[in-house]
């Protein structure tokens, strides 16, 4: 995540939540792994859980700013797995999952097109949630004074052109920003979602489910979620699993009516 604050209200909490998404940085390996970034819900609960501490009074003149903030989430289709399994001793699932190296990388790279959005879009402060990395403070820019021709005084003239993401306060931040060290947990993560962990497959052993649902080697067991998939997506998934479980729930229905069925005529 990052957030922004700027001059002016933003009252980001106001109106439709995730409305606008870029797409640009999606594909980033050329495999369908990247991320997209979307705007997020500006609850206050949303922005702030994982918001940089720099100390309790700073957080508080931070959280004073939120009329004027908004935030925004960098969504990674990750490439690398990890697994769920049975405790050896209750047998209990337990969920081994750490962000890798190379997707990572792809998350860290979006941070920083956020915050070149921020920057273009007009931020002052930038708040990038990443360990170790400080917020960004635009400084007002002005231009070199210039000699009144009358008296000799020298007059300062008005702000200057905003050199945008030239400006050098800037891209030595972002240069910090990029070479971070972003492993967990020192930096925070948060995983929305979540896929693939009951994945469909054609063959027993490469997955959970068959392709119509079915538990391989459970009788009468069907899942019909978004665990099912056989990787992530990298969408906000609703749509298709409505569509999955559809597919499964008919699949059910039918067969269930044969066995209901083939069990009339055996009693016939």
């Amino acid at each position: 995540m990052v957030n922004a604050a700027f001059d002016d209200d933003v009252k980001g909490w106001e109106g439709g939540i995730i409305t606008s998404v870029c797409t640009s940085f999606e594909n980033l390996d050329g495999k369908g792994h990247g991320t997209k970034i979307e705007t997020t819900s500006m609850m206050p609960h949303m922005i702030f859980f994982a918001h940089p501490w720099r100390g309790g009074l700073q957080w508080k003149i931070d959280a004073l700013r939120y009329r004027q903030m908004n935030s925004f989430i960098a969504v990674a289709r990750d490439r690398d797995t990890g697994r769920v399994y049975p405790s050896p001793d209750d047998g209990r699932p337990i969920m081994d999952y750490t962000p890798s190296d190379f997707d990572r990388a792809h998350i860290l790279t979006s941070q920083a097109a956020i915050a070149k959005l921020c920057y273009i879009e007009g931020a002052t402060e930038i708040w990038p949630f990443v360990a170790g990395v400080p917020p960004f403070v635009r400084r007002q820019q002005k231009s070199p004074s210039r000699q009144n021709g009358e008296d000799g005084e020298e007059e300062e003239e008005e702000d200057s052109i905003d050199q945008g993401v030239n400006d050098a306060d800037f891209a030595a931040w972002l240069k910090t920003l990029e070479r971070a060290d972003n492993r967990p947990s020192a930096t925070n993560f948060s995983s929305a979602h979540q896929m693939g962990t009951c994945r469909m497959s054609a063959q027993a052993g490469a997955g959970v489910v068959d392709p119509r649902g079915r538990v391989w080697g459970v009788s009468g067991l069907h899942v019909a979620d978004a665990s099912v998939l056989p990787s992530a997506s990298g969408v906000n998934p609703m749509i298709t699993t409505m569509g999955v479980a559809d597919w499964i729930a008919r699949n059910a229905s039918r067969e269930l009516l044969a066995l209901k069925r083939k069990g009339s005529h055996s009693n016939a």
